[in-house]
């Protein structure tokens, strides 16, 4: 299946869930995502989740309490309705939904593929003035030097472990500040043999 209908089909998906409200098509939704990344590599799902459960906990609570309709729960000042257990459920799904969604879509392609899609889906916009071609050509090189500014700033940090000196925390800011410090000089003033060192290990 072509990106740019994999990209079409997540607005889509997207869209829906804002529109459907239903606790029911929620659970075979669930289901359905359940059954989808039983056969997505795990490397490719353990990333960033962390952050992901600490987001997901945040939306459910902060919808949960405090709102209007038939009390099922209450203690002390706190009470839960069940408007509001309905509502923190459902917008909680929505999140992971749109969250698993990009999993699927970025362990199923490319993500310079997906960026070159989304470039043909706006390319219209050129016709107007609007910069798409430019945006996405920084884009996709941005994307591509991460693992070059990744692999040079932890040389310099196995580098400079050798000759740190002291252990506390004020010693490893300041330490880790001389590391992007340096690596940004230097990426300035030759950037280009970074990718040519990076290239040629590959």
């Amino acid at each position: 299946m072509p990106p740019e209908i994999r990209i079409i089909l997540y607005l889509l998906f997207v869209v829906s869930l804002f529109i459907i409200n239903n606790l029911k098509i929620y659970f075979y939704v669930l289901l359905l995502i359940a059954v989808v990344v039983l056969f997505i590599p795990f490397k490719h799902l353990k990333k960033g989740w962390i952050f992901i459960c600490f987001l997901l906990f945040f939306a459910f609570v902060s919808n949960l309490f405090f709102q209007n309709g038939r009390i099922i729960y209450k203690t002390g000042y706190f009470y839960i309705t069940e408007e509001g257990l309905n509502n923190a459920l459902i917008r909680t799904l929505r999140i992971l939904f749109m969250i698993a969604g990009v999993k699927i879509l970025t362990a199923s392609t490319e993500i310079t593929y997906l960026i070159k899609a989304v470039e043909r889906l706006l390319s219209p916009l050129e016709k107007i003035g609007v910069p798409v071609k430019s945006f996405f050509q920084i884009t996709v090189l941005t994307y591509k030097s991460l693992p070059v500014i990744k692999d040079n700033i932890y040389s310099l940090y196995k580098e400079s472990k050798k000759t740190e000196v002291g252990s506390n925390i004020y010693n490893k800011i300041q330490n880790l500040a001389v590391i992007l410090l340096n690596f940004f000089i230097n990426s300035i003033k030759s950037p280009e043999k970074f990718f040519k060192k990076y290239n040629g290990n590959k």
